[in-house]
């Protein structure tokens, strides 16, 4: 991996607000609600504005929800060469070198726990690994990957693997590093939470009205963002970071400025030192060139 730009920055605590423009070394984006439009698209405003921080020698990478192999198709668009974080954190990539820089897994008997406790009340839920989805054999947002590896292989990438997930595999598997539960209402959302804490060594963080993103404790895109910054050697108060959701907090909060999306949730919004545009208004791009961009 190189490290070129980033070699003369050493990775400290957070220093919010203290970066001048002319001082930020990467931008770390959220990809759903933030870099991506309403079709899952980057505008082309998106894109040229990212072609502008490259230009001025600042580095671009995403941090993310989703599994790394869904990230994959951007990275290459984007011509991202930096590592990625995926799965809020659990996993940091080389998308280079397809080398896993770094895994946070959730403990097996603490995976059995919530699986258990979803499926006896009929929540849909998937468990990511770093290349693998497992579902339940009724499962509807499965379909969202199946249709997601069609267009992985349309773009010549490798696919995601899904598999059904029972009792046996529920026993076997030892690597998984966020559980997705997807839950009807305000109600789901605190008891899980509640089970959460009083049954396992997970947290949960919405990632959506009605999806929880479900890690073991401790791990988040905040603390992601501080591995990344440890691997390329460059200070937090060099990285500017943008969101849109709850899950987002704690990397707005962790990078020397946070940007929230214009329709982010109360959490992020509050996270954030600046408001930019919507997601569908290529907000990413108005924020790089009003906030990021040396000369802006």
């Amino acid at each position: 991996m190189e490290r070129t730009e980033f070699n003369k920055q050493k990775s400290v605590g957070k220093a919010q607000g203290t970066a001048t423009r002319q001082d930020f070394k990467l931008v770390a984006c959220d990809m759903d609600g933030t870099l991506l439009d309403l079709a899952e698209q980057i505008s082309a405003e998106n894109h040229a504005a990212i072609c502008e921080l490259a230009g001025c020698g600042i580095g671009f990478t995403l941090v993310t929800g989703r599994i790394d192999r869904m990230t994959r198709p951007y990275v290459r668009q984007l011509g991202i060469s930096i590592p990625i974080i995926a799965c809020n954190g659990a996993i940091v990539r080389d998308c280079t070198s397809d080398a896993v820089l770094y895994r946070a897994a959730i403990c097996p008997d603490d995976v059995r726990e919530i699986v258990g406790w979803l499926k006896q009340r009929g929540y849909d839920h998937l468990c990511y690994t770093a290349d693998c989805v497992y579902y339940p054999a009724d499962s509807r947002r499965i379909q969202r990957f199946r249709d997601f590896n069609r267009f992985l292989e349309q773009e010549g990438e490798k696919t995601i693997a899904l598999i059904r997930l029972n009792d046996q595999i529920l026993n076997e598997v030892t690597d998984v590093v966020k559980i997705l539960a997807v839950l009807p209402d305000r109600q789901a959302i605190d008891q899980t939470h509640q089970l959460l804490v009083r049954e396992t060594d997970c947290l949960g963080e919405l990632s959506d009205t009605t999806m929880m993103d479900i890690m073991a404790a401790g791990v988040n895109k905040g603390t992601g963002l501080m591995r990344l910054a440890n691997l390329l050697q460059v200070d937090l108060s060099r990285i500017a970071a943008l969101g849109n959701h709850d899950n987002d907090v704690t990397m707005l909060r962790t990078a020397g400025l946070g940007i929230a999306m214009a329709d982010a949730s109360p959490a992020a919004r509050r996270a954030a030192r600046y408001v930019t545009g919507s997601h569908d208004q290529s907000g990413v791009a108005q924020a790089i060139r009003r906030y990021i961009l040396p000369n802006g």
